[in-house]
C-alpha cells in the first residue's frame, strides 16, 4: 500500500483472498521452517474482561460482544475467539494487523487469539493489566500450551487489495483502486486432529476448508508474517507472538498459573490463592483450573496492603541488618582515608601511600583522623573521632 501524498487525503485498504486456498507441506519454505522455527510451548495471558472467552474464569464474567451476543464457550475449548472465521477475509494483512493493534477493538472482531513464546513477557502483560489498565481485571491467569505437534505449511492464493480514499474537502468523492496479487505465499501452521504417522512434509496437499472440516486448527507466527508476502507490520512487543485461529482446545494446556495481583503462582501448593483487589472474593480452584466465585469466603482485611504479602514471598528488600550497615560504614570510612592519602602523597613523608589498592586502604598509623557525626531525630547529635590506627589488626 502506498501512503497518500496529500495529508488531507484519507485512504483505507481491504484485502480478500480468492481462488482455492491451497496448503502445501512439502515445499522448501515449509521444510525449512520445520527445522526448529517453532517453540514447544507458548503462553496465553487472560482475564475476566478479555475479548477472548476463557475457561479459567466464570462464564458470568465473560464480556458480551455486540457483534456476537449469543457466543458460548464450547466445553472442549480453553480459549475461544469472538470473531467467526472467514478465511478469505481473515487471512489477510488488514485483519491480522487489526488484531495486533489494541486500539482497534470496534465492530467485526477477528478470530485470532494471541500467545507468546516468552513466559517473561506473559508475566509482564498480566502485571501491566492488573496495575495500569482501565479495565482493572482481577482474575488473571497465564496458561502454558503445548504446540509441539503443529505442522508447517504454505498457504497459496490470489489476493485482491482495494484502496478507498477521499480528501477532506470532497468526502463524497471516492478514489477506488484495485490491485491483484497472484500466487501469494503465506506461512501457516496446522494442528491436525488425525493420526497421521508419516513425516510432516509427506502430507498430501489440501485446502483450508479440508482442515477446518476435519476439526483442525490454524496457527500463525507473527515473526514469519512480518517477512512474508503479506508484510505484516508489528512492533517489538509482538516478537515471538503466535496467533491461534478461532479456538485453543483444553487438550493443549500444560499448566495454568494464576496471578493474584502480586505473584504468579507457577506450581500447585496448599496455599489459598485469592484475587487481590477484587471487589468480590474469587479463589483459584486447582482442580477445575479456574477462578471460583466464593461469596461466603471471608475476605482478608489486608488484601489492599500488598507489602506484608510481598514480604512473606520475597522478603523485605529494604531491610538491612546491623552487621551489613556496620560493614558498609567501615568500608566507606576506610575508602575516604585512602582517598585522602592518595590526594596528599609525599614520597618523603609517606612512601607507602602510592601503593594503596583500589579495594582497601593501607592501614598504617598516621598523624590524621576523621570526625564522624551521627544524627537521629530522636537522639542528640553524637560526635566521635576515628584514627587509622584504630583499625589496625
Amino acid at each position: 500500500m502506498t501512503l497518500p501524498q496529500d495529508p488531507k487525503e484519507r485512504a483505507t485498504t481491504s484485502s480478500l483472498l480468492h481462488g482455492p486456498l491451497r496448503l502445501n507441506f512439502s515445499g522448501e519454505s515449509a521444510r525449512e521452517r520445520a527445522k526448529g522455527n517453532r517453540p514447544d510451548k507458548v503462553y496465553r495471558w487472560s482475564h475476566e474482561k478479555n475479548g477472548t472467552l476463557a475457561s479459567n474464569v466464570s462464564r458470568v464474567k465473560h464480556v458480551v460482544h455486540a457483534d456476537n451476543q449469543d457466543l458460548i464457550l464450547q466445553d472442549h475449548n480453553a480459549f475461544q475467539g469472538r470473531g467467526t472465521l472467514q478465511a478469505p477475509l481473515d487471512f489477510t494483512k488488514e485483519r491480522i494487523m487489526k488484531h495486533l493493534d489494541a486500539r482497534m477493538t470496534g465492530p467485526n472482531p477477528t478470530p485470532f487469539i494471541s500467545t507468546t513464546s516468552r513466559l517473561a513477557l506473559a508475566e509482564k502483560k498480566v502485571k501491566h493489566l492488573h496495575d495500569k489498565t482501565r479495565k482493572v481485571p482481577r482474575c488473571l491467569v497465564v496458561t502454558s500450551l503445548d504446540i509441539s505437534k503443529i505442522v508447517p505449511a504454505t498457504l497459496t492464493a490470489n489476493m485482491t487489495t482495494t484502496t478507498n480514499g477521499h480528501t477532506t474537502e470532497h468526502k463524497d468523492t471516492d478514489h477506488i483502486e484495485e490491485k491483484v496479487y497472484d500466487d501469494l505465499e503465506i506461512p501457516i501452521w496446522v494442528l491436525f486432529q488425525d493420526d497421521y504417522e508419516g513425516p510432516a512434509h509427506e502430507r498430501p496437499d489440501c485446502e483450508v476448508n479440508d482442515v477446518l472440516d476435519a476439526g483442525g486448527i490454524f496457527w500463525f507466527s507473527v515473526n514469519e508474517l512480518k517477512v512474508s508476502d503479506l508484510r505484516v507490520w508489528a512492533g517489538d512487543d509482538h516478537r515471538g507472538e503466535w496467533l491461534a485461529v478461532s479456538s485453543i482446545p483444553k487438550s493443549l494446556i500444560v499448566r495454568a498459573m494464576p496471578f493474584d495481583g502480586m505473584v504468579l503462582h507457577t506450581s500447585k501448593t496448599a496455599e489459598v490463592i485469592q484475587a487481590r483487589g477484587s471487589p468480590e472474593p474469587y479463589l483459584w480452584n486447582h482442580d477445575n483450573v479456574c477462578w471460583d466465585h466464593m461469596p461466603g469466603h471471608t475476605k482478608h482485611s489486608d488484601l489492599a496492603d500488598y507489602r506484608p504479602y510481598r514480604d512473606s514471598k520475597f522478603g523485605d528488600k529494604r531491610i538491612n541488618d546491623d552487621a551489613k550497615i556496620a560493614a558498609a560504614m567501615t568500608e566507606n570510612i576506610m575508602t575516604n582515608f585512602k582517598r585522602f592519602r592518595r590526594a596528599n602523597i609525599d614520597d618523603a613523608v609517606r612512601p607507602d601511600a602510592a601503593n594503596d589498592l583500589d579495594d582497601a586502604a593501607t592501614r598504617t598509623p598516621e598523624n590524621m583522623s576523621i570526625e564522624v557525626v551521627i544524627t537521629d531525630p530522636l537522639l542528640a547529635r553524637h560526635r566521635f573521632v576515628l584514627r587509622p590506627q584504630d583499625y589496625e589488626s
